[in-house]
């Protein structure tokens, strides 16, 4: 599992199997790109100058493939 940035907004963050451009999140947006960031840090909220957010869909897709 990855975690891929949506196109359409800035720092939109999406979940991917393959973690891929142009392939489809788990939520079926195919307007993603490939992002370095580690899967630990997914819904990380710190405090930054980069305000971010994360596909609440997608976070529940993988709650439920891997029952977290």
């Amino acid at each position: 599992m990855y975690i891929v940035e949506g196109v359409a907004s800035v720092w939109h963050y999406h979940l991917s199997e393959t973690g891929k451009n142009g392939l489809p999140a788990l939520c079926g947006n195919k307007n993603v790109m490939h992002t370095a960031i580690p899967l630990k840090n997914w819904g990380d909220k710190r405090p930054s100058h980069i305000p971010s957010s994360y596909c609440k869909e997608c976070g529940e897709i993988y709650k439920r493939i891997f029952n977290v």
